[in-house]
C-alpha cells in the first residue's frame, strides 16, 4: 500500500506528526563548515550523493575539519564514522555500497596533481581493501561484488568478482563520446548510464542498459534530450531524469523509465498532478519499481523529495523547509535536498544530502527517511496484537540508554519528538481506548 503524505519527524527533539503511515525523518549528521566543533566540515563532493543499502546503512564522502581531501564515511545504523582506509590517501572521489551492505566500493585518489592521476577503484569486503585498477569517478557495486566505474570520458570499466576488468566504450548505436553522469549496476550485473553517441551527425544523449539504448529521443517524437542526471537500475528497470525540450512546451525535467512495454514518461511537469514541477535531482528506483526523485516546484503537491509508486500514486517523503530542532536545541529547517541513484532501498527508506539553515548558519547534512506504520501506536512491538507484551516493550524502549532509533520510535507514542513520561499515558490511552484498526 502506498504511504500517505503524512510525516512523523524524529531528530534530537522535534515534532511534526500525523496518524497513519508516514516517515521517520532523522538528521543523521550535520557538518558545520569547519567553523564549529563537529567532526565533519561538509558532506558530498563533485556531485557525489550518499548510497543506501537495504539494511539502512549507507556511505557518503565528506571533508573532515582540519584535514585535506575527501574522506569516506559509513553509517552503521547507529552513528556515522570515517572508514579507516589504507594510507597514504589524499581523497575519495566516489563511493557506493552494495544493496546487501557487505561491499563498499570507492575511487581513491593518492595523487591529485594534474595531469598526473593515481586514482584507483577499490573494493572493501570483510575488512579487506582490494585495489582493482584505474578509475576516475562514478563508482557502483552490486551484491556479487561486481564494481563498475567511469575510467575515461567515454569508457566504463567493469571489475568482476575476481577483480578482472572489462571495458565498455562502445554501444549498439556506436562509440561512446561521453558518459554524462553517474552510473549504476543492479544484482543482475546490468549497467545503466547516460551517454552521448554520434547518432545522425551530432551527439545525442541516450539512456543505456549495458550496450543497448533503452530511452532515446526517438521515444519522444519532436523532443530533444538535453542535460540529464544519473540513471538508476534495479532488476532490469531503469529510471532517469531527462532534460526534455519540445517546441510547444519548451524545456522541462521529466522522469522516464523502461518499466512499461516501452520507454515511458512517468513524471511530467505538464500533466496533473505534476503541473509546475521541475524534476532536477534523482531519480532512484528499487526492486519494487518505486521511484524517488526531487521536485523543485509542484502546484498540487509541496516541493521536496517524493516517491512515485507503480500504481501511479505518489507521496511526499521530505517536504521543503521542514522545521526541526537539533541536538543543541537550535531551531533549524531542512531546505534543498538531493539524492542519487542509490537513494531508495527495498525497505522504502530514502537517504538525502541536504542543506539546513538556522541561527548558527547553513550546514550540509545527511537525512534518512524511514517509512513507519503509525496507525496503531499502542502496538509497540509491531506484532499486530495488543496485549501485555506491548507494555513491556514500551518499558524496555523507555529505559534503554542509549536508545536505538527503533526504540526512540517505539517509546514516542504521542509522536511529539521526545520520549518521556507523557508517552506512558499516551500508551495507556491508545491501549484502552483506541485499540487498533
Amino acid at each position: 500500500m502506498p504511504r500517505r503524505t503524512q510525516l512523523m519527524i524524529l531528530t534530537a527533539a522535534c515534532a511534526l506528526s500525523a496518524a497513519g503511515q508516514g516517515y521517520d525523518i532523522r538528521v543523521i549528521a550535520e557538518a558545520d563548515g569547519g567553523f564549529g566543533t563537529t567532526t565533519w566540515a561538509t558532506f558530498g563532493g563533485q556531485n557525489e550523493m550518499p548510497a543506501l543499502a537495504d539494511d539502512g546503512t549507507f556511505v557518503v564522502v565528506g571533508f573532515l575539519t582540519g584535514l585535506p581531501g575527501l574522506r569516506a564515511a559509513h553509517f552503521d545504523g547507529q552513528s556515522l564514522n570515517e572508514i579507516p582506509l589504507t594510507p597514504p590517501t589524499v581523497g575519495i572521489t566516489s563511493i557506493s555500497i552494495s544493496p546487501d551492505g557487505q561491499t563498499i566500493a570507492y575511487v581513491k585518489d593518492d595523487q591529485p596533481v594534474f595531469p598526473v592521476s593515481e586514482r584507483t577503484a577499490r573494493r572493501l569486503r570483510n575488512g579487506i581493501e582490494e585495489t582493482l585498477g584505474f578509475a576516475d569517478r562514478y563508482i557502483t557495486v552490486n551484491n556479487d561484488g561486481i564494481v563498475a566505474a567511469l575510467s575515461g570520458m567515454g569508457q566504463i570499466t567493469r571489475f568482476g568478482t575476481d577483480g578482472s576488468p572489462s571495458f565498455i566504450n562502445t554501444t549498439d548505436d556506436g562509440p561512446i563520446s561521453q558518459v554524462a553522469a553517474a552510473i549504476d549496476i543492479d544484482h543482475n550485473g546490468d549497467l545503466a548510464f547516460i551517454a552521448t553517441v554520434p547518432v545522425n551527425g551530432p551527439g545525442e544523449a541516450r539512456v543505456f542498459q549495458n550496450q543497448t539504448a533503452v530511452i532515446t529521443q526517438d521515444d519522444f517524437p519532436g523532443s530533444d534530450i538535453g542535460v540529464s542526471t544519473s540513471p538508476s537500475i534495479r532488476g532490469g528497470l531503469v529510471a532517469a531524469q531527462l532534460g526534455l525540450t519540445t517546441p510547444d512546451v519548451g524545456s522541462r525535467g521529466v522522469i522516464a523509465s523502461n518499466s512499461g512495454p516501452g520507454p515511458v514518461i512517468v513524471v511530467d511537469p505538464i500533466t496533473p498532478p505534476f503541473g509546475g514541477a521541475s524534476m532536477d535531482r534523482g531519480p532512484s528506483i528499487n526492486d519494487h519499481g518505486e521511484i524517488a526523485f526531487r521536485n523543485s516546484a509542484l502546484t498540487e503537491l509541496p516541493p521536496g523529495i517524493q516517491v512515485l509508486f507503480p500504481d501511479g500514486t505518489m507521496t511526499t517523503v521530505l517536504p521543503a523547509n521542514l522545521a526541526y530542532t537539533d541536538a543543541s536545541g537550535e531551531n533549524r529547517t531542512i531546505g534543498f535536498a538531493s539524492l542519487g541513484p542509490r537513494a531508495l532501498n527495498n525497505a522504502g527508506q530514502v537517504v538525502m544530502l541536504a542543506l539546513t539553515a538556522g541561527a548558527s548558519g547553513t550546514r550540509t547534512a545527511i537525512v534518512l527517511a524511514t517509512p513507519v506504520d503509525d496507525t496503531c501506536p499502542a502496538d509497540v512491538n509491531g506484532d499486530g496484537v495488543l496485549n501485555d507484551s506491548d507494555f513491556f516493550a514500551w518499558v524496555t524502549a523507555f529505559t534503554a540508554a542509549p536508545r536505538s532509533p527503533e526504540q526512540e520510535t517505539a517509546c514516542d507514542v504521542n509522536r511529539d519528538g521526545s520520549c518521556n513520561d507523557s508517552d506512558f499515558f499516551a500508551w495507556v490511552t491508545a491501549f484502552t481506548g483506541e485499540g487498533c484498526p
